[in-house]
């Protein structure tokens, strides 16, 4: 009798999924990584992981890559497989899990992206964990999929992608699972969501269990709403931020914002949360953000998930924010005229 592999899908297998996703391969899982850019070369040779918490490589269910050492040497090096599509199409047709750790602005195409899943959802009881910035887009996966069960995934993680098959994981690696609901209501802690978090803890990611997402989404905004934004406006990485005290003052006074926003709509956040956001930064190894890097490499940043959707959640509780408002428009203004300045 065979044992059944729990089959993981994982859509955006940059620093964020493509590290999770190889984790959970590690641990035994059947993951496949939906691969577009370089997928010739990924498909070949695999993923390297450099972490803090032990190296290895992912390479492709072959024995020819198997027995490969040119990327991955295996008296050197730890190894587990994966499965690589550069189409969803192509996804095993039994998956359990889907793991989407896409950029909110590439939200747009996950229409596209998650139909093939439609009858799937209906025979079963699909799980998708949505890694991603921002509050409110689990609604959309609710919209696409209505028979998933839907989680959040907000994840406390510093990693890159050192080059297009490599993954760098510097610090941290923390994720919080919150059950997801399409009136935004509070689900508690259910026995599906302890499997779950079993399942991950045993790939090794330190897991936290919230009951109520929306709290748990404005928790993870105390942090990215000052140091993704302050990253770009005052070109500096993390150390940097909390180590001047002029910097510092803003990161505490937009942490305050969000506390602020957070209240409105009844969900508290102990204002030593947001000094333990900030301890946590002043250990953590100088880490340039996600929205520094997308916004040095000609990527659109995360305005719309990260702060315009906050301003809009303010707007209706009749809240003043002046200084997310103030940082939202000069990102604004920073990424529509970055071409024109390089010109």
């Amino acid at each position: 009798m065979s044992i059944h592999k729990h089959k993981i899908a994982v859509i955006g297998s940059g620093a964020v999924g493509g590290f999770y996703g190889s984790l959970l391969a590690k641990s035994g899982c059947e993951v496949s990584f939906l691969i577009h850019s370089d997928f010739e070369n990924i498909s070949k040779q695999g993923l390297k992981i450099e972490s803090i918490w032990g190296d290895f490589g992912v390479l492709p269910y072959s024995k020819e890559t198997l027995n490969n050492d040119k990327i991955f040497n295996p008296n050197s090096i730890n190894s587990c497989q994966a499965y690589f599509v550069n189409d969803s199409k192509n996804f095993n047709s039994n998956i359990d899990t889907i793991l989407i750790a896409l950029k909110s602005t590439e939200n747009l195409s996950l229409a596209s992206l998650l139909k093939p899943f439609e009858s799937i959802s209906i025979q079963k009881k699909l799980q998708i964990v949505l890694i991603q910035n921002g509050i409110g887009q689990e609604l959309l996966i609710h919209e696409l999929l209505p028979f998933a069960k839907v989680y959040a995934g907000l994840a406390f993680l510093c990693s890159v992608k050192k080059s297009p098959n490599c993954i760098q994981h510097m610090d941290y690696g923390d994720l919080t699972l919150a059950e997801s609901s399409k009136e935004e209501a509070a689900c508690g802690v259910g026995a599906e969501m302890q499997t779950l978090g079993k399942l991950l803890q045993k790939a090794g990611i330190p897991i936290t269990l919230e009951d109520d997402l929306v709290l748990a989404r404005w928790k993870k905004l105390v942090w990215n709403i000052p140091f993704n934004g302050l990253s770009v406006l005052l070109n500096a990485e993390t150390d940097r931020m909390v180590q001047n005290q002029d910097s510092l003052t803003l990161v505490r006074d937009l942490m305050a914002e969000v506390q602020l926003a957070a209240k409105a709509e009844g969900k508290l956040i102990p204002t030593s949360f947001l000094d333990d956001r900030v301890n946590k930064t002043f250990s953590m190894k100088p880490y340039p953000t996600s929205m520094k890097l997308d916004y040095e490499n000609g990527r659109k940043m995360e305005l719309d998930g990260i702060y315009r959707s906050v301003l809009e959640r303010a707007q209706s509780s009749h809240t003043s924010l002046p200084n997310i408002k103030f940082l939202f428009h000069a990102l604004e203004y920073l990424e529509k005229n970055k071409s024109t300045d390089k010109k």
